[in-house]
């Protein structure tokens, strides 16, 4: 079983150029078919590009707008978190009911956000909710007769920020 492998190479060599040869023949064909056509495959491939970009620009979902099962859930994480915030200068059981009840709409209405005005406007409820938590906490351990300056001033903030907070979730809800 001794195979001549340098006769076979030298045998394999003229099929190996005809190959190439039918290759670059048929590419040489391709290229004049190409070269004739070109007018209708360009004229036929660009209004086809052109309906799908148009098609899919109108059937993506607006990423402006409120979807209305967010909407919805929002406005109703809006009047618990706002109700919370009513309650906030009364402590014990009746606050921490509705800080509860804001916590679970908040997490409703997140799960419900579907574009990113949703999210925009669940994370300004969010926010909302942290800063009547943040207040309530401020006016639970406050000491207004060690310092009641530093006392003032914090409270200020914290008011001020939770209206800006307030606005803005509103603001994002009703856009």
């Amino acid at each position: 079983m001794n195979v001549n492998l340098v006769g076979t190479q030298s045998q394999a060599q003229p099929m190996i150029v005809a190959i190439r040869h039918h290759a670059m023949g048929f590419r040489s064909e391709l290229t004049n078919i190409y070269r004739r056509y070109r007018p209708w495959i360009l004229g036929g491939a660009a209004p086809f590009v052109v309906v799908i970009a148009g098609w899919m620009l109108a059937h993506r979902p607006s990423d402006a707008a409120l979807s209305p099962g967010f909407r919805a859930s929002a406005q109703q994480a809006y009047e618990s978190i706002s109700s919370c915030e009513n309650y906030r200068p009364y402590g014990g059981d009746s606050w921490k009911a509705r800080e509860i009840d804001a916590e679970l709409s908040m997490a409703e209405a997140a799960a419900h956000a579907k574009t990113s005005a949703d999210l925009r406007a669940a994370m300004a409820l969010s926010n909302y909710l942290h800063e009547v938590k943040l207040v309530h906490l401020a006016r639970q351990v406050r000491n207004p007769k060690t310092a009641p300056h530093d006392y003032t001033e914090s409270t200020g903030e914290l008011t001020r920020e939770l209206r800006s907070a307030k606005q803005k979730a509103q603001t994002a809800i009703q856009s």
